[in-house]
């Protein structure tokens, strides 16, 4: 997974919700956050975008 796929899931998820995205920071960096975490927890590791 790249770090660029882990915004758009994070920015999908924030709008869904109706909240700032993950580049205001608050509700949606800490979205972006879980979405990292929920990825290496399931062993797929991070790689930074090209």
């Amino acid at each position: 997974m790249k770090a660029g796929e882990i915004g758009r899931i994070a920015a999908a998820l924030a709008e869904a919700l109706g909240v700032p995205g993950p580049a205001s920071g608050g509700v949606g960096a800490e979205i972006a956050a879980w979405v990292k975490a929920m990825a290496e927890d399931r062993g797929k590791p991070i790689a930074a975008d090209a």
